[in-house]
C-alpha cells in the first residue's frame, strides 16, 4: 500500500473521525427517538424537518447544524450536551 503524505493522512484521519461522530450523533437521535415514542414523519411535523433530512441524521449522512440539534431536543426532551456528547453513545451498546 503506497504511503500518503502527512497533510493527507491528517486529512483522511479528519473525515473518519466525522463520519464517525456523525454516525454516533445518529445513533443517540434514533435512541432519542425511541425512548419519547416517536417515529420519523412525527418529528418531521414537530420541527418542520424533511423525513428525508432525519433519516440522514440517523444514518450519519448530512451535518446536524446547532439550530436543529435545538429544535430536535426541544421535540425530544433532550440537552444538547446529551445529544452531541459521543460518551453517551456507549450506553447504546
Amino acid at each position: 500500500m503506497p504511503k500518503l503524505g502527512r497533510s493527507r493522512e491528517v486529512e483522511v484521519a479528519a473525515r473518519i473521525r466525522e463520519a464517525t461522530l456523525k454516525r454516533a450523533l445518529g445513533a443517540r437521535l434514533t435512541f432519542a427517538m425511541q425512548e419519547a415514542g416517536i417515529n420519523r414523519a412525527e418529528l418531521a411535523l414537530l420541527t418542520g424537518y424533511r423525513e428525508s433530512q432525519i433519516a440522514d441524521w440517523q444514518e450519519g449522512r448530512a451535518t446536524i447544524y446547532p439550530n436543529q440539534v435545538i429544535a430536535l431536543c426541544m421535540v425530544l426532551d433532550k440537552t444538547p450536551n446529551w445529544l452531541l456528547n459521543s460518551s453517551v453513545g456507549r450506553v447504546l451498546h
